[in-house]
């Protein structure tokens, strides 16, 4: 198993590798432009394609410095008993998810997308936002909702071990969902500090399109800090179920499928890609109703 773990950790670092070689070059945020573009419906003109490909090129760099910094955190524990185990590749994606997260979030709070001329007109809201201008109070409720019920049913699974008397077949697999479900709670009460983090960061735009399209990579961050949330939830109840499963068993299996199937279906929910960005944030030309801003 430590070979194996060693491996895919190995294969990791280089595929990470090889994509940081291809960010760098400099018309790698063009096609991701284009396909935020098309999504989100926003207009492109050539000003703001060159500048929000360099920032998505810019996005994409330190993502994948923090996955290759993630990567070489995880290769010490090789060196424990968790690299003979199964849980040890759980523990580096944990590790690169909350990396490439707050990798993300630096992004948007230190590089603002788009830069104005000296001069030029600057546009601005004439109120702060909240995350749920954002995303609406659906979203905004969802990892709170998972997190909470990942919790709840790790508890009823702890619980029912103690009061049955009958040891799990994996107790690792108890003690990692407990694990994780703490960690859910705990990354979704952080959840405010974040997002005021994020939407406090400034929006120099020179129109209400430059602003919409800032609005749209804030909403990207927003939604994509839950995804991680909602993930680690997710994977707790997985371990907790697969806790009382042997190993080779297909429940063990279905458990472990089950959360990657759930967070394929919440990312049409959260979306990352170029959707998702609410009405009310969108340019008059698109929608003809945006939402106030002043010169």
């Amino acid at each position: 198993m430590i070979t194996l773990n060693a491996s895919l950790l190995a294969l990791a670092g280089v595929g990470t590798g090889v994509g940081l070689v291809y960010a760098g070059r400099w018309s790698s945020g063009d096609r991701r432009a284009l396909i935020f573009a098309q999504r989100s419906g926003l207009p492109l003109n050539e000003r703001v394609g060159t500048q929000l490909s360099a920032w998505m090129r810019r996005t994409s760099i330190a993502e994948l410095v923090a996955t290759l910094i993630a990567l070489a955190l995880c290769a010490p524990l090789l060196l424990t008993p968790l690299a003979h185990s199964g849980l040890f590749m759980f523990a580096v994606i944990f590790t690169v998810l909350l990396a490439l997260v707050t990798a993300d979030a630096f992004v948007v709070v230190r590089f603002p997308v788009f830069s104005p001329d000296p001069g030029a007109p600057r546009i601005a809201r004439v109120q702060a936002l909240r995350a749920v201008d954002y995303l609406g109070r659906t979203r905004v409720t969802i990892p709170w909702a998972i997190a909470l019920g990942a919790v709840g049913v790790v508890a009823a699974v702890a619980g029912a071990h103690v009061a049955i008397a009958t040891a799990p077949a994996q107790p690792e697999y108890l003690l990692s969902g407990i694990v994780s479900g703490m960690l859910g709670l705990a990354l979704c009460a952080a959840l405010p500090l974040v997002d005021r983090r994020i939407l406090d960061a400034p929006q120099p735009a020179t129109d209400t399109i430059e602003l919409a399209w800032d609005d749209l990579m804030r909403t990207a961050s927003l939604n994509s800090v839950r995804m991680v949330v909602t993930t680690i939830s997710l994977f707790a109840v997985a371990f907790a179920i697969s806790a009382y499963t042997s190993a080779g068993s297909a429940w063990f299996g279905f458990a472990f499928a089950l959360a990657p199937w759930a967070q394929l279906l919440l990312r049409r929910v959260l979306p990352t890609d170029g959707r998702g960005l609410a009405i009310g944030l969108r340019p008059a030309s698109v929608t003809g109703s945006p939402r106030s801003a002043t010169s």
